[in-house]
C-alpha cells in the first residue's frame, strides 16, 4: 500500500511531539548543572498568592516539561501564566488530576531560553477557608524534563522542591495587590474583535492615583475604552470593535489599583495580544492561525482521551478526543 508523504510526515511529527512529552528523547549531559526551583511559601486561609518557578541555565534549554504536585486539601489552583520568557515560545499548563498541574514550554523554532536565572512561569493558589495556621504541604516538581534545540533530553537536571505553610495575618495588612490571571493571556493570538478584557489582582481592589493613564493602543494610537471594578477584577470594554489582525498592547501603571487599607499596585504591567482575522476558520486550527500545523496537534494532545468541554476536537464525532482524531488531523497539516 502507498501511503502519501504528507500523510507521513504528519504522523512523523505527531511522533517526535509525543516523544517529547514522554521524555522518550536522546540525551544530552549539561556543562554546568541547571536547577529548576520552586521554593517554600505560605500565606493565610482565604488569601491568593503567587508562586514563582524558576530556571537557572547556561542557555542551552529549548524545551521544559514538568508536573507539579501539591495538597489540593489546602491550595485550590486558580491558575498558571507564563512567566518572563520570549514571547515566541509556546506554552500549555494542564490539569492532570487533582493537586498535579502540567506544566510544557517548548520552541518550534530552534529558540533557546536566555541564560541565567529567570522565571519561567507563576502558579496562583488561593488557601482554602479551612486550613489551619501551622499546616503545610510539600510543593514537588515531578517528571522533569528539560530538552536542547535537538530535542536531545538534558541529563544532570537539580530539582529543587518547595513547601507551603499556612499561616495567620498579624497586624495590619502591608501586603500591596498583585496580578495573578489576566485574559487574554501575554501573547495570545486570535482574540476576538469584541473581546472585554479582564485583569485578575490577588485581593478585591478599587481605583488609585493612576488609574487614569491605564491605556489600551495599537502602536501609537490609543483606544477609547471605559473600565470597571469588580471585586478583585479590573475589566476593560473598548468603546468599538478592535480591529481585525492587529497586535494590540495593554498598559496598567504601577498605583493604578489599591486595596481596602490602601496599599497600591507597586509595578507596573504591559502585555500585547493579537486579534483575530476576518476568515471563516479552519477545521483542527485549534490556535486560530490559519494553518494546521504541529501547535494544533499538541493542544489535540493534551485534550486525549476527553469527552466533555473538547467537543471541537472530536474531529470524527465519535464522542471522545482519541487516536483517530489525531490521525485525521495529522493528514492536514501544512509545511
Amino acid at each position: 500500500m502507498r501511503i502519501g508523504s504528507a500523510y507521513m510526515r504528519g504522523v512523523l511529527c505527531l511522533a517526535l511531539f509525543l516523544g517529547f512529552i514522554c521524555c522518550l528523547v536522546p540525551k544530552s549531559q549539561a556543562a554546568t548543572p541547571l536547577q529548576l526551583k520552586i521554593g517554600d511559601i505560605s500565606a493565610a486561609p482565604g488569601e491568593t498568592m503567587q508562586m514563582p518557578v524558576s530556571l537557572d541555565s547556561t542557555g542551552q534549554v529549548s524545551g521544559v516539561q514538568f508536573d507539579l504536585i501539591y495538597d489540593s486539601d489546602l491550595l485550590i489552583c486558580q491558575n498558571i501564566r507564563v512567566g518572563g520568557i520570549d514571547s515566541d515560545f509556546s506554552f500549555m499548563a494542564n490539569e492532570i488530576e487533582l493537586g498535579k498541574q502540567r506544566v510544557i514550554i517548548y520552541s518550534l523554532h530552534d529558540l533557546t531560553l536566555t541564560a541565567g536565572n529567570q522565571t519561567i512561569v507563576f502558579v496562583n493558589f488561593q488557601v482554602k477557608q479551612n486550613a489551619i495556621k501551622g499546616q503545610n504541604c510539600e510543593l514537588n516538581l515531578n517528571e522533569v524534563c528539560l530538552s536542547d534545540a535537538d530535542a536531545k533530553m538534558i541529563e544532570g537536571v537539580i530539582v529543587a522542591d518547595g513547601q507551603f505553610t499556612v499561616e495567620n495575618l498579624e497586624g495590619p495588612d502591608v501586603i500591596s495587590p498583585t496580578i495573578v490571571n489576566i485574559d487574554p493571556i501575554h501573547g495570545e493570538d486570535d482574540v476576538p474583535v469584541n473581546k472585554t478584557i479582564a485583569i485578575t489582582f490577588s485581593e478585591p481592589v478599587q481605583s488609585g492615583a493612576t488609574m487614569g493613564f491605564a491605556s489600551l493602543k495599537t502602536g501609537n494610537t490609543l483606544v477609547d475604552f471605559t473600565y470597571s471594578l469588580v471585586d478583585n477584577t479590573l475589566l476593560l470594554t473598548p468603546t468599538n470593535d478592535l480591529a481585525y489582525a492587529t497586535n494590540y498592547e495593554v498598559q496598567i501603571p504601577a498605583y493604578a489599583v489599591k486595596d481596602q487599607y490602601d496599599n497600591f499596585l507597586v509595578d507596573e504591567y504591559t502585555y500585547t495580544f493579537t486579534t483575530c482575522s476576518n476568515t471563516p476558520g479552519l477545521t483542527g486550527d485549534f490556535n486560530g492561525d490559519n494553518c494546521i500545523d504541529i501547535e494544533d496537534i499538541s493542544t489535540l494532545a493534551l485534550a486525549y482521551g476527553t469527552t466533555q468541554d473538547n467537543e471541537h476536537m472530536d474531529l470524527n464525532g465519535d464522542g471522545v478526543v482519541d487516536l483517530y482524531d489525531l490521525v485525521i488531523l495529522a493528514r492536514s497539516l501544512e509545511y
